[in-house]
């Protein structure tokens, strides 16, 4: 009885994890909080931690947050702030979003004056897995605020937003989240781990099927329920479920109907019975582009079009503006620009291509030259048989037209041919 008097206060510390402070750090001013406006009416902030990221939180109990500053608030701020946290299926944010359902686990005051600011809930939130929102928001206006930066990492989409100010608040998106350290008691650990390691294997990735692989999350585990999904699913048990039991190997091909150069959503769990899985996994691959009809036609409206064309010897001068492909000339006459299309679909009875094309500016001495090709092969440069030159010399849309005779054509190109005193060479409605 005495050692267990012992052991039960042991059983019950908590722990502590640490996230997004390894290596060299950047520092925000608005997240977590915008201490600046911190004695607004509105100073509101939100930010989504990856599921990935705080992996051994789960079943635990989460007592309290803290906070690493590069620069201190000179001001104690007296605005009364809830700290809500709830978890989330999304991974990015562009406005507030609803939280009338999170759990207020603090109401009080911030203290960010010193290296750290900790808060230490009042009421605890017990984590079983999906993405972590964590808000702040003013309850109480109150006088205090000073500039504030917070270390941690900066992040490759809109992790977080801010909605700040008085009578005409802004709203501000965020591609960061801070460092941060969970106070919090270990909850069981699963019945049915979960898999590990699953992603669609690269070399397998075609223009309608892929490969899938995973590790079990335990010595033993053969049974396994996958999804794939054309579409993001909140709760993946709603697609529609492939049952694999028995698995001498832990891979999933997928039927060869998917669409080409589409995203799709992929999703696994361990079966351990009928009352026990594990929780789902996701992964994400894109099928490859696959061969076009003959009835393309692109506008170059947005960048998307260009995902599945061949861009060689272009520099970030060519590309996509103001919904026109524009060529910037490059004077290595031995490597000029080029723009090709995705593969299309061969016929037995010749291809018609046909473009807009104009120069930046008028008249001779500004004028641009290009040429088109047709390859029956591949987008090597080498494979392409090419047209004559044509000279651009006006600043207004010309049409472009050419019968290519020629069985099997798979690409077709428009290359950029130097001249001096060029400058721009604008394509457009490539059909």
């Amino acid at each position: 009885m005495l050692l267990m008097a012992f052991m039960a206060p042991w059983a019950a510390k908590a722990d502590e994890l640490t996230i997004y402070g390894d290596g060299d750090l950047d520092n925000n001013e608005y997240v977590p909080v915008y201490g600046y406006y911190a004695d607004a009416t509105y100073d509101n902030s939100q930010f989504i931690i990856p599921e990935d990221a705080i992996e051994n939180l789960y079943n635990g109990t989460i007592s309290g947050l803290t906070f690493y500053t590069k620069t201190a608030s000179t001001q104690q701020w007296n605005a009364e702030f809830n700290v809500y946290l709830m978890t989330v299926a999304q991974t990015t944010l562009s406005n507030i979003i609803d939280h009338t359902s999170a759990t207020v686990v603090y109401t009080g005051t911030l203290d960010a004056t010193g290296s750290t600011m900790t808060i230490s809930f009042t009421n605890n939130f017990t984590y079983t897995g999906g993405n972590l929102l964590i808000g702040f928001e003013v309850k109480t206006k109150n006088s205090g605020y000073a500039h504030t930066y917070f270390y941690g990492k900066n992040q490759s989409s809109n992790t977080a937003v801010i909605y700040y100010g008085n009578s005409y608040p802004s709203t501000a998106t965020q591609a960061f989240l801070p460092k941060t350290t969970f106070t919090y008691t270990p909850g069981a650990a699963p019945t049915c781990p979960k898999p590990t390691d699953f992603e669609a294997t690269s070399s397998s990735i075609t223009s309608n099927q892929a490969t899938l692989t995973w590790t079990a999350g335990e010595a033993g585990q053969v049974d396994f329920d996958i999804v794939v999904s054309p579409t993001e699913l909140t709760d993946p048990s709603a697609g529609t479920v492939v049952e694999l039991r028995g698995l001498a190997a832990l891979s999933y091909t997928t039927p060869a109907t998917l669409t080409a150069h589409h995203t799709y959503y992929a999703y696994v769990r361990a079966y351990c019975g009928t009352d026990d899985q594990s929780r789902w996994v996701k992964t994400t691959f894109t099928t490859a582009c696959g061969a076009v009809g003959l009835t393309y036609d692109y506008n170059f409206s947005d960048a998307s079009e260009l995902e599945c064309w061949t861009m060689t010897n272009c520099d970030a001068n060519t590309g996509i503006s103001s919904s026109q492909f524009q060529f910037k000339p490059s004077s290595d006459t031995d490597n000029p620009p080029t723009l090709i299309t995705p593969e299309l679909i061969t016929t037995s009875n010749g291809i018609s291509v046909a473009f807009d094309y104009k120069s930046q500016y008028g008249g001779d001495s500004w004028a641009e030259k290009f040429r088109v090709g047709y390859s029956t092969n591949s987008t090597s440069l080498s494979d392409f048989t090419w047209t004559e030159e044509i000279t651009s010399s006006s600043s207004s849309y010309t049409s472009f037209q050419r019968y290519f005779a020629v069985d099997g054509i798979k690409y077709v190109a428009i290359q950029n041919i130097y001249n001096n005193n060029a400058y721009y060479l604008y394509i457009d409605n490539v059909s």
